[in-house]
């Protein structure tokens, strides 16, 4: 169960430089097809914190066509995680949590973030078997089940509705979606497991959440089992007992989504997510992320949702590094 105490500092007296707090928060404009992400990364024992701020609107595969990018590492430490007050210009303040919080950012080039999170639900701890019906009994069976090992030695998802406004090189956008944010604790060196966070959101009264690890080796839409997830259903927050997913893509690009999955009270449910807009994320120096705002299809319901899909670089080099040797090469599968 999540309180207000998890949103302070989770690190113990035995963390080590690896140790990390995280918070992602999405900032969907599905109208105008514009999508905005505050990403933090605190090593409490190092003093050091990491802003991510991402401002899509198209389908890229380069960073450089993002609308805004705005990265600084090596930042000083907030001496609380529930006020986060960045010299780049971002704040983020857990004004009720664990459901309710502030985020403010006044960026270069006249790119900005004004808006209020308030959750819709309790925050889902994927640790907690009265939440998860997957979740682990031993800390070892949390990790295994967790999507990303000791990383998410602590982990809440909770979806919310967002209101406020954006700007985008200076031309204002208001905001009201629905979309979930997470906060994870844990042993973080600068890589994560390869793994997937998939949301879609058809309205207040339906929405959904789910995540799994990924096997970054296996074949071309091959399925892929979920572990923890839920279903806002008609208000209603449901757990997710089981589900999978299919996935085509474009070299990183994450293009489409065939999932199935079934709540605890035994209905399933299918859906299908097509390309919107989306761009590489690097989080982390070993990782690089695919992310964007989908297409959701559920029956004659149209939605949209936030997708992340991480990748190991190195996994992409012992699959696709080309030699000197090598064939110049446009398309490769």
């Amino acid at each position: 169960m999540i309180t207000a105490e998890h949103l302070e500092y989770q690190n113990g007296p035995d963390a080590d430089y690896d140790w990390a707090e995280t918070y992602f928060l999405p900032i969907p404009v599905p109208e105008h097809n514009i999508l905005a992400h505050v990403y933090v990364v605190v090593r409490p024992v190092l003093g050091v914190m990491t802003n991510d701020i991402y401002f899509y609107g198209s389908m890229t595969d380069s960073r450089s066509q993002l609308l805004h990018y705005n990265v600084r590492n090596q930042l000083p430490a907030p001496e609380r995680w529930s006020l986060i007050d960045s010299p780049m210009g971002l704040r983020i303040e857990a004004t009720k949590p664990p459901r309710e919080y502030r985020i403010d950012y006044v960026g270069p080039d006249g790119n900005e973030i004004h808006v209020d999170w308030i959750g819709l639900h309790e925050p889902f701890d994927i640790h907690d078997p009265a939440m998860s019906p997957n979740a682990g009994g031993t800390e070892e069976e949390r990790a295994a089940k967790s999507s990303s090992g000791e990383a998410y030695k602590g982990h809440y998802d909770m979806t919310g509705r967002i209101t406020g406004t954006i700007k985008v090189q200076g031309k204002e956008f208001p905001v009201d979606s629905i979309e979930r944010m997470d906060r994870s604790w844990g042993k973080r060196p600068e890589s994560v497991r390869p793994m997937n966070s998939i949301n879609a959101t058809f309205g207040e009264d339906l929405a959904f959440h789910f995540r799994a690890p990924r096997d970054a080796q296996a074949p071309a839409r091959q399925r892929t089992e979920i572990t923890h997830g839920y279903v806002i259903d008609k208000g209603e927050f449901v757990a997710l007992s089981h589900g999978s997913f299919e996935a085509t893509r474009f070299g990183i690009m994450l293009l489409t989504l065939d999932c199935e999955v079934t709540d605890v009270r035994g209905r399933t449910y299918r859906l299908h997510a097509m390309p919107n807009v989306g761009a590489p994320w690097t989080a982390y120096p070993a990782n690089i992320t695919w992310n964007g705002m989908m297409k959701w299809v559920y029956g004659e319901r149209v939605g949209y949702g936030v997708v992340m899909e991480n990748n190991l670089i190195s996994d992409h080099t012992t699959r696709f590094g080309v030699w000197p040797t090598d064939m110049p090469q446009v398309i490769r599968a």
